[in-house]
């Protein structure tokens, strides 16, 4: 056997190292020889070495097509697209019915990013070899590539009915029906893919991407499972795995596989993201906070670490911070109407109200259509006790969206608020009729109702309250409230009690109080909030909840204290009526108050009738 077929016989094998050691050793005039040792090179990765093999042919035979081919396959292995592009072209000047080259320019203009380029170009290989099930297969990519799923489809389509047995195929069918949002023909698709290539790795990770897709997370983690088996090195697969268990709730398993995720692919912004996602499902903000920091390392400019770097700062409390990154962001993306609208939010967490109106209007400016614009602009106001002109930007958010819960809740606790309780509760009633299954909408009603001194109704809102939601502290408190309203104090007391262990349970542990103690006081200090009762309010529950009731009981004390006639001034009412609780809470656990006895501490500490 000559050396030459030796060579090719040998790179027939895959043994390519081999291959080339035979075809250097072959004659050096011989172009063939060279052009052997181009796919060779190609088929071990040495680009660099198949160039100049590919050039060494051309030059000695500069009319042979297959050459050009080899030219090109080498371009295209070093990602020099408009090179290999200009190879194929040359090819075809001496053989323009190839085939071959017709496909490979396909390819090659679309990995330039020359999507119609590289349909024309496969349409006319198509043209060509209409029976070949590869021209129809790398039609369907570009197709699906452009956008243009349901040509993508036909191709896929036509393509399984030349090749049924071939498993790319079924993927190129799947990827259609994704991109068609065909999520279950998808699923089918790709596992009538696997029936021919089970073990097939391409088809595993897009089946588990569409069951993800789809909404199907449990099953979207089982096909993630059986895909990191066959690719455990795959950061992609731990990435949706997190995302999955994530969306049924399994947040000690999403942060896991966000790990995995980050081990195996330490310098992607992306993996930081589902890592932070996941400590802040678990409420652990500070670590939310350094992965999504340590994130930004490697994608400074990145727009959606900084919002969830914000919003986990925002939730540990850390307002001022929220807002240095949420300004951060502005700067990059000053259009952006989200990060006007998350700046609001912070600005309004920590009483910054002015600010957070700005920050609204200019929300509501660049995204005139968005509800929740309207809804933080209404809070704004709200929390500069411009009622009037909160009711109004809830009612303009529901222009846009009539049937939106959230707008119709604040547009109820704004109306409630000003004084309106009839209003108040022909929005919640309405809100009420959208989603009768929503526990907050009958809190909400109770309270208005206790408002008006219709405790009977706020008794049966209450109950409602508790029946949907039975682990809910604040469905205790509305029937503690309706209970006094009663004159029912026994049962006020027991609800009271009942509801502040039940917030104990799924409260933080002790460390995040005392830390938030430090803001809250600080916050006082500092007369960061409009209105001084919500800081000494928002302290006592603090105190409350670690135990420490004197220290509780003096600050509602001192809520009463600074607004004496709450009742009139319907600002502070909603505060004042918890801080009202929490007296009773404090001195019940004090042992200063047993049934009847909780009358006369409320009349003469509050004033209350």
């Amino acid at each position: 056997m000559s050396k030459q077929v030796t060579g090719i016989a040998v790179g027939g094998a895959v043994n390519f190292r081999e291959a080339i050691e035979h075809e250097l050793e072959a004659g050096p005039e011989d172009h063939s020889l060279y052009s052997n040792q181009t796919l060779s090179h190609v088929s071990f990765g040495q680009y660099k070495q198949a160039l100049e093999d590919a050039e060494e042919t051309v030059e000695l035979w500069p009319h042979w097509w297959k050459g050009y081919k080899k030219l090109g396959n080498a371009y295209t292995g070093l990602r020099r697209y408009e090179d290999s592009i200009s190879a194929y072209k040359r090819g075809l000047e001496f053989d323009h019915g190839n085939v071959a080259l017709r496909q490979d320019l396909g390819i090659a203009a679309r990995k330039a990013g020359k999507l119609s380029e590289a349909i024309a170009y496969e349409s006319d290989a198509i043209k060509l070899a209409p029976r070949n099930h590869l021209l129809y297969s790398n039609r369907s990519l570009s197709f699906a590539s452009s956008g243009e799923y349901e040509q993508a489809l036909e191709d896929a389509e036509k393509t399984v009915e030349l090749k049924p047995d071939w498993w790319k195929g079924y993927k190129r069918l799947g990827n259609a029906y994704t991109g068609l949002g065909r999520y279950e023909e998808a699923i089918t698709a790709y596992q009538r893919g696997l029936e021919f290539d089970p073990d097939n790795k391409e088809l595993r990770q897009a089946l588990a991407n569409a069951a993800t897709t789809a909404g199907q997370f449990r099953k979207a983690v089982k096909h993630e499972s059986d895909a990191i088996v066959l690719v455990p090195e795959n950061h992609s697969l731990y990435f949706n795995r997190s995302l999955s268990y994530a969306s049924f709730g399994n947040h000690e398993q999403a942060l896991e596989a966000a790990e995995k995720a980050v081990e195996l692919r330490p310098g992607w912004w992306k993996g930081y993201e589902r890592l932070g996602d996941a400590y802040t499902n678990l409420g652990r903000y500070e670590d939310a906070i350094n992965a999504y920091k340590r994130g930004l390392e490697f994608d400074p400019q990145n727009i959606a670490l900084r919002q969830d770097l914000d919003n986990a700062a925002r939730r540990a409390g850390k307002f001022r911070e929220a807002i240095e990154h949420e300004s951060d962001a502005i700067m990059l993306a000053p259009g952006n109407h989200s990060l006007y609208c998350n700046r609001s939010l912070s600005n309004a967490s920590s009483g910054n109200y002015e600010q957070a109106l700005e920050d609204a209007e200019k929300t509501v400016e660049l995204k005139p259509d968005w509800c929740k614009g309207y809804i933080i602009l209404g809070s704004a106001y709200k929390g500069l006790g411009r009622y009037e002109e909160a009711i109004d930007a809830y009612k303009r958010g529901l222009k846009f969206d009539p049937q939106n819960i959230a707008l119709r809740q604040d547009l109820g606790n704004a109306a409630r608020t000003a004084g309106k309780f009839r209003e108040a509760i022909e929005h919640e009633s309405v809100a009420i009729i959208l989603a009768p299954g929503n526990h907050s909408l009958y809190s909400n009603r109770s309270m208005t109702y206790a408002f008006c001194k219709k405790y009977d109704q706020a008794l049966e809102d209450a109950e409602k309250t508790m029946e949907l939601k039975s682990d809910w502290w604040i469905g205790y408190s509305r029937f503690g409230v309706a209970c006094l309203g009663l004159g029912r104090y026994e049962k006020a007391i027991s609800a009271f009690t009942t509801g502040l262990e039940l917030h104990r349970i799924v409260a933080p542990e002790a460390g995040k109080y005392m830390e938030t103690i430090e803001h809250e006081s600080d916050a006082i200090k500092c007369k960061l909030w409009n209105h001084p009762i919500y800081m000494y309010y928002h302290r006592s529950l603090s105190y409350s909840y670690l135990g420490k009731y004197e220290l509780a009981l003096e600050d509602v004390k001192k809520v009463v204290a600074l607004q004496p006639d709450w009742w009139k001034d319907q600002l502070v009412v909603a505060v004042s009526l918890c801080a009202t609780t929490m007296l009773l809470l404090c001195l019940h656990a004090l042992g200063g108050v047993t049934g009847w006895n909780c009358l006369h501490a409320l009349e003469g500490v509050t004033g209350w009738k």
